[in-house]
C-alpha cells in the first residue's frame, strides 16, 4: 500500500480510484523526474562548454541556484504527489475497514 499510490486499491479491487491516484502520482513523478534531468543537463551543458569549472564545490552551488530558481511546477508537483500517496494511504485503509466490516457481517449471518 505504500509502494505507490493507487496500490491499495488496486489489491482491494477498487479500480478507477486507484487508477485515478495511480495517474496523478504518475504525473507528478514525471514532472519531478523532467525538471531534475532539465537542471542536470544545463549544468552538464556549462561544464561542457568551460563557463563552469569542474569543481565538486562550484558544481554543488550552481545546481543549488538552479533548483532554487527552478518554475514553481516542481513544488507543485511534490505537493501532489504528496497529497496523492496520503489519499491513497487513508483512503485505502477506509475501504479496507469498510470490506472487512462488510466481510464481518455477512460472516456472522452465515453462523
Amino acid at each position: 500500500m505504500f509502494v505507490f499510490p493507487g496500490t491499495g486499491h488496486l489489491y482491494l479491487k477498487k479500480y478507477i480510484p486507484g487508477l485515478l491516484l495511480a495517474l496523478c502520482a504518475a504525473t507528478a513523478t514525471y514532472v519531478i523526474v523532467s525538471n531534475a534531468v532539465e537542471m542536470a543537463l544545463e549544468v552538464v551543458e556549462q561544464i561542457q562548454n568551460g563557463s563552469v569549472p569542474l569543481d565538486v564545490g562550484t558544481i554543488t552551488e550552481l545546481a543549488s541556484q538552479q533548483s532554487s530558481a527552478a518554475d514553481g511546477s516542481t513544488n507543485i508537483a511534490v505537493i501532489v504527489l504528496f497529497l496523492c500517496w496520503i489519499t491513497g494511504i487513508l483512503d485505502s485503509y477506509r475501504v479496507g475497514y469498510m470490506l472487512e466490516k462488510v466481510d464481518g457481517v455477512v460472516n456472522e449471518n452465515e453462523t
